[in-house]
């Protein structure tokens, strides 16, 4: 049944878009891809009729329900039903659609983007950071670029590839495309998008001013969040804007909206007057080293990191949580938590890198360190949690979060299934 419903999806998805034509924008990367997707929605809508993909839609059936413009109904029937007959109206009725199409295009294993091409084909690819995820299916970080980089292969000498170059595998792309190129950056100042002005703020207010440079031409910008994946989300949006020929004032308009998803770097209040750094919807290696960053570059009286299990890593699994816990021990935390099987080796790459003993905790589970964790907060405490999907690392955010009530607006996977283990 879920074949079916795959290849209907999929044969319908292809059908609406050859009916209504709309500039494609596809975003591919192993890091920010939901951030940049959300930005670039925000910066485009500033001007065209725009739509983006609900939640993490990026796969086989993702793809085609952000195309239709529909929710997942799980496992209502009815729902799908609905679904498919919204499908058929927008490819056969005269109803109005989006002019430009967001879409986030994910890959677990290869294959998986010959895949996604042939349902939907850019005319603008975003490549956020490319680096160690779903290394499990891969075996190296080329095959992962090599699989990503059918984005880019994709398009015709009119579309627009769009790089972050900050990431060389990223960046490599270009190698391979006849399409035009614009690169961004949050420190390259050789980068078409770049900074050439930044300020972030913590104390009292959570906001990010800066001054971008468009091709030359600066202008001021701010967004109410902190960190790398955040800034180089808007920069990916400033350059599609540049790209769609977005005037500068709307680019920036469009960057003020711009906000966190749920559990992706996004910064909430915990008990006891402490500040939570909340990246528990994923981890991979650099995304781990991202949100360490961000814990060692805020001011805090006193800070810990809990990190979780990362998944998917195959044969790189193990040095890459022993590295992960000496760049935790580099960073000095008053403590560091670890949580899982892979847990104990993060805490083992920090005791051989220098870090004492006696500021080391670990648990098999997030559940077991749910109140362990709360009895380490204090006044002026701020705590990085951080792990994969599978480690459950967000219900240590729900248990020491200050307003819990918020826990569906704020924290991923408050929903369904998620909710009952």
């Amino acid at each position: 049944m879920k074949n079916l419903v795959q290849k209907l999806l999929a044969f319908l998805a292809r059908k609406i878009l050859a009916r209504h034509k709309p500039a494609v924008v596809g975003i591919t990367g192993s890091v920010g891809k939901s951030s940049a997707k959300e930005a670039i929605f925000l910066v485009v809508e500033q001007k065209f009729r725009a739509q983006r993909g609900k939640k993490n839609f990026n796969n086989e059936i993702g793809l085609p329900l952000a195309i239709i413009g529909s929710d997942s109904p799980e496992a209502n029937i009815f729902g799908w039903l609905l679904v498919i007959l919204k499908a058929f109206a927008l490819w056969l009725l005269l109803m109005k659609y989006p002019e430009v199409l967001i879409l986030e295009m994910g890959v677990d294993r290869p294959g998986d983007m010959d895949y996604l091409l042939s349902i939907a084909k850019p005319d603008i690819a975003v490549f956020t950071p490319v680096s160690q995820s779903h290394y499990e299916f891969f075996k190296s970080e080329e095959a992962i670029a090599a699989e990503k980089g059918k984005l880019a292969q994709a398009l015709s000498p009119e579309g627009f590839l769009i790089v972050n170059a900050d990431s060389p595998a990223a960046l490599s792309q270009t190698n391979s495309s006849k399409a035009k190129v614009l690169s961004y950056s949050h420190k390259n100042i050789e980068a078409d998008v770049h900074i050439s002005k930044l300020e972030e703020l913590l104390d009292g207010k959570i906001e990010t001013r800066m001054e971008i440079s468009l091709r030359g031409q600066l202008v001021p910008a701010k967004f109410r969040a902190l960190g790398q994946t955040h800034l180089s989300a808007v920069l990916a949006a400033a350059s599609v804007g540049l790209a769609l020929k977005i005037e500068p004032s709307l680019i920036t308009k469009g960057i003020e909206e711009y906000k966190p998803y749920p559990s992706r770097l996004n910064i909430i209040s915990g008990l006891k007057q402490s500040v939570i750094i909340d990246d528990t919807y994923n981890a991979a290696p650099d995304s781990m080293r991202v949100a360490l960053a961000l814990l060692a570059s805020l001011p805090a009286k006193r800070k810990i990191a809990v990190l979780g299990d990362m998944l998917e890593l195959g044969d790189i699994s193990n040095d890459s949580h022993r590295e992960i816990g000496k760049i935790a021990a580099g960073l000095n935390p008053a403590m560091l938590v670890t949580v899982g099987v892979h847990g104990k080796l993060i805490a083992e790459g920090a005791a051989n890198a220098g870090y004492q003993l006696d500021k080391m905790l670990w648990f098999p589970d997030s559940d077991s360190a749910e109140r362990p964790v709360e009895a380490l907060l204090e006044a002026e405490t701020l705590v990085l949690v951080k792990g994969s999907q599978g480690a459950r690392m967000e219900k240590i955010v729900r248990y020491i979060m200050a307003e819990p009530m918020r826990a569906e607006e704020l924290i991923c996977r408050q929903y369904g299934k998620w909710l009952e283990n």
